[in-house]
């Protein structure tokens, strides 16, 4: 990109073309391809995740839940692990937490400015991945009745996509390429694959990989699909395997490896979250299925890693704290009830 002169353009959409092109955009601004500019870059968009988690909760809660919070986020072996490499999740994690953090509160004040934010937050997801787009969606259908912040997100969102859009049609990606790059995301609906995102599945000539795999072989495909999804919250390792955020945490603090029973535990713990979530705040709760149907559906097609869904840790970790702290009021308010015990 940089040697032929392309600014917002690279021939390689199969991987994420927003993350290259912002690869590039830094290597220019510092006139060096030192992956430590990168690196820099992503260790302070994980600073400004923390910062917004903490002013978000600080705000709908209290100064003490904030700082276990950003306390907990802090401590992240998953993060610290993507903030060391050229990859996208951490930039991703951002997006993904402001636009949340957004439609969670009640904007009454500066509705034009915040809905061009959400346009340009939802531009820039879309210019990482294509399937990004349900983001846009998301936030267009939360922000419907709220037309002053509707309308910009909506014309920012179509202007800058269509534009980046045209821009690779220009540059001669046709759509007999896109349909071919994307028919190699087909490679994992086969009986030869395991679920696992790394290594890769095998190949077999006499085997055509694609969607006819699901309802021809269902049996086979669903446990395919739990596969994924084990993989996907580090229940089971692949070649690529990194513990989930629950699974390192107690691993630091107990020297012990128990992968698979932690990371059940905070499998139960974020649905918890989404139980009180749905009986408290049920707006709340349908938007996280919106956004976070970006990173879910997707294991239906392709394998799964717990990378897949880091954008969403500060979020799942949100919903691991309020499923607590709503478990710790209940309880509290029982034990008020019955009184002493003596």
């Amino acid at each position: 990109m940089i040697r032929k002169g392309h600014f917002f353009f690279t021939s390689d959409i199969y991987h994420s073309p927003g993350a290259q092109i912002l690869v590039s955009l830094i290597f220019r601004l510092f006139n060096s391809h030192d992956p430590l500019y990168m690196k820099a870059f992503q260790f302070y968009c994980f600073l400004l995740i923390q910062l917004f988690c903490f002013v978000f909760l600080k705000r709908r809660f209290n100064f003490k839940i904030a700082f276990l919070f950003v306390t907990l986020l802090s401590s992240s072996i998953i993060f610290k692990f993507f903030i060391a490499t050229l990859q996208y999740e951490v930039f991703l994690s951002l997006i993904t937490t402001v636009i949340f953090g957004i439609l969670c509160s009640k904007n009454e004040k500066h509705q034009i400015f915040i809905g061009i934010i959400l346009g340009l937050l939802c531009f820039m997801a879309f210019s990482i991945r294509y399937h990004f787009v349900l983001m846009a969606i998301t936030s267009l259908i939360f922000t419907f009745r709220q037309k002053k912040i509707f309308y910009p997100l909506l014309i920012v969102f179509v202007l800058l996509s269509s534009a980046f859009t045209a821009n690779f049609i220009r540059n001669d990606i046709t759509y007999v390429q896109f349909k071919n790059t994307s028919s190699n995301q087909l490679r994992w609906l086969t009986p030869l694959s395991k679920g696992n995102n790394f290594p890769y599945p095998q190949e077999d000539p006499s085997i055509t990989p694609g969607l006819h795999y699901i309802y021809e072989s269902p049996l086979s495909y669903s446990a395919q699909l739990l596969n994924r999804f084990g993989y996907l919250f580090s229940l089971k390792r692949d070649g690529s395997y990194i513990p989930s955020y629950c699974v390192s945490l107690f691993n630091q603090i107990m020297n012990l490896d128990p992968y698979f029973i932690i990371g059940i535990l905070e499998v139960l713990f974020i649905f918890l979250g989404l139980f009180y979530l749905f009986r408290t705040n049920s707006k709340i709760f349908y938007l996280y299925l919106g956004l976070s149907a970006s990173f879910y559906l997707p294991i239906f097609i392709i394998g799964a890693t717990q990378r897949f869904i880091l954008p969403l840790l500060p979020i799942n970790l949100f919903l691991m704290l309020y499923g607590i702290y709503q478990t710790y009021i209940i309880v509290k308010k029982k034990a008020l009830k019955r009184g002493p015990l003596f």
